[in-house]
């Protein structure tokens, strides 16, 4: 008795989160963990002890290595999931659609779609169909500003249009590269950002500079058994190509256009980024590149602190 008194107590003088959320203010972008190690049994106490120790504070590296042992929100994850295959549809779509993109229950995907509406995120069309709130757009924004990446970017990647190439800035997401910047030589820099959507990665010099970065074990756990664009061998072609950047410090990559190439380096350690010029690249060309590319890495590496 004793026992469960001073479980109680402990329990009880934890934080705990809101009853209601402001659905139009910062409150709704808070970013929440729990820290909760649940121990009893009961579906029921398992949530209330997890909700009891609920704080308000950012998850840090240390605290996800710290607590990688522990059970993760799969809720969490599904919602995220489902969020961006939203926003990559491009138009509206139903429950069903994303359900089978998705590969889950068509009940739990309408569930999370019903959440992501709920905080402005998501909409629901008149056709009963989903697309991206207003939302998403907060959160973009306050996403960029919070990591003043693009903002840093700007005057150094302008400044790569001299050499009347293709200028890009692009960041690896699983076997994808999403690109921040993407200009010609006479492309506006307001024109310049989001203008391109997902890429494969082993097609993009900035993909293959990133997967480079990489170890060969998060490579073949990314590709495992599919088709890989641009490697129709398979994955030790891959990896033995990603081999030579690594000893190289940049990927040289030929484009969809046989007589163009791009040449790309990573920002950061651990890469966060990658930088690119593409378009008729001959080989005497690429070692001076590499030293423009590899002085505004360091340049955009040093402001954004990353």
């Amino acid at each position: 008795m004793k026992h469960l008194e001073q479980a109680g107590e402990s329990r009880h003088s934890r934080p705990r989160p809101p009853d209601a959320i402001d659905l139009h203010g910062d409150s709704v972008f808070r970013y929440w963990v729990s820290s909760a190690r649940a121990t009893c049994s009961g579906r029921g106490a398992r949530v209330n002890r997890a909700r009891d120790a609920w704080v308000t504070k950012p998850v840090t590296r240390a605290m996800a290595k710290k607590n990688s042992g522990s059970q993760l929100n799969r809720s969490l994850i599904n919602g995220i999931a489902t969020l961006q295959a939203l926003s990559l549809a491009g138009r509206p779509v139903g429950s069903r659609e994303l359900a089978r993109q998705l590969d889950m229950d068509t009940t739990r995907v309408n569930r999370l779609l019903r959440t992501l509406s709920l905080i402005g995120v998501a909409r629901q069309t008149t056709n009963r169909k989903y697309t991206t709130g207003p939302g998403i757009h907060v959160l973009a924004a306050q996403s960029l500003f919070a990591s003043q990446l693009l903002r840093v970017s700007l005057k150094p990647l302008e400044s790569l249009k001299r050499y009347g190439l293709i200028v890009a800035l692009g960041i690896l997401w699983r076997d994808n590269v999403t690109y921040l910047y993407h200009a010609n030589p006479d492309t506006p820099a307001a024109e310049a950002l989001g203008r391109i959507g997902l890429y494969p990665a082993t097609a993009s010099g900035v993909g293959m500079a990133l997967l480079a970065r990489q170890d060969d074990s998060v490579v073949a756990k990314i590709y495992g058994n599919k088709e890989i664009p641009h490697f129709p061998e398979g994955l030790d072609k891959l990896q033995a190509q990603l081999e030579l950047i690594r000893q190289k410090g940049y990927a040289y990559v030929r484009t969809h256009n046989a007589h163009q190439h791009t040449v790309s380096v990573a920002v950061g350690d651990p890469a966060v980024c990658a930088v690119a010029v593409s378009g008729w690249i001959p080989p005497a060309a690429t070692a001076e590149l590499v030293t423009v590319l590899n002085s505004v890495a360091d340049d955009i590496k040093i402001k954004a602190d990353l």
